[in-house]
């Protein structure tokens, strides 16, 4: 049984008074018994038994004692708490390393997906690149086949400035001309030769000279015609007329070589 503590305090009882009809004017007194309050708990030794077992202590109460104090009670009841913050504890622990580990995974799978998503993006634009490098490269060569017959005429028409321009400062290109012309038509008798007015004095001083390279000059008649430009002429004969102007002959020069330019299948898109 738990200690218990009395008071004692001094109580008032109440003092009831009845007359008593059948007595001869005396009073009767009863007096109200109020029974002693018992206080039953823990007496104060045994917390301090308590707080110094807390501490250490190597002192053992009796269990008659533990039970009449209500030590074995807070005990069981401190043991149980234990255990349950151990438990709480233990579950915390487990929580915290389910949650890095959960979270190491998915950093990882992250990592994982990141570098799979990024190395998709990497391939996907290395063979865009490669796609418009290839695209560049037949586009180049359309674009020289594209360009090829515009540098030909180009090139051919500074030639033909450059050509003309020779002639005019060197008149006795005219001769060699003249020669091959005749020599193309095959002709012993004489002949008629339609030059230039500009180069007719040059020719006439030229038909005169002593030499065997003017020789067949001799059986030359010229004669002035404005179709025909500086450096050309035209061979007249009874078997018939050969064309040297400069300007017919570049102008067959230059359809030989358009017959040999590329021909551009479509437009660059």
């Amino acid at each position: 049984m738990p200690w218990s503590s009395k008071s004692h305090a001094t109580d008032k009882s109440n003092v009831l008074k009845k007359s008593n009809e059948n007595s001869l004017g005396s009073d009767i007194s009863v007096l109200n018994y109020v029974p002693k309050q018992i206080q039953f708990g823990t007496p104060e030794a045994a917390l301090e038994y308590l707080r110094e077992k807390e501490k250490g202590s190597d002192f053992v109460m009796s269990d008659v004692l533990r039970q009449t104090t209500g030590v074995d009670s807070i005990e069981k009841i401190s043991e149980e708490t234990k255990i349950e913050n151990k438990v709480l504890e233990k579950l915390a622990l487990v929580q915290e390393e389910a949650y890095q580990k959960a979270y190491e995974l998915g950093l990882e799978e992250g990592r994982e997906k990141a570098y799979t998503e990024r190395t998709n993006d990497i391939n996907f634009n290395l063979s865009q690149l490669e796609e418009m490098m290839n695209h560049l490269t037949l586009l180049k060569e359309e674009m020289v086949q594209q360009n090829e017959s515009h540098i030909i005429q180009l090139v051919y028409d500074i030639a033909r400035r450059i050509a003309f321009d020779h002639i005019e400062e060197k008149p006795e290109v005219v001769i060699s001309v003249i020669k091959h012309a005749i020599e193309m038509a095959q002709a012993d008798e004489e002949v008629n030769v339609l030059i230039c007015a500009t180069q007719v004095d040059f020719l006439e001083r030229m038909k005169n000279q002593m030499g065997r390279e003017f020789e067949f000059l001799k059986k030359v008649r010229f004669q002035v015609s404005d179709q025909v430009t500086s450096g050309g002429c035209i061979v007249e004969t009874n078997y018939g007329v050969v064309d040297a102007r400069i300007e017919e002959r570049v102008n067959k020069l230059w359809s030989e070589m358009k017959q040999a330019l590329p021909r551009v299948k479509s437009p660059i898109t």
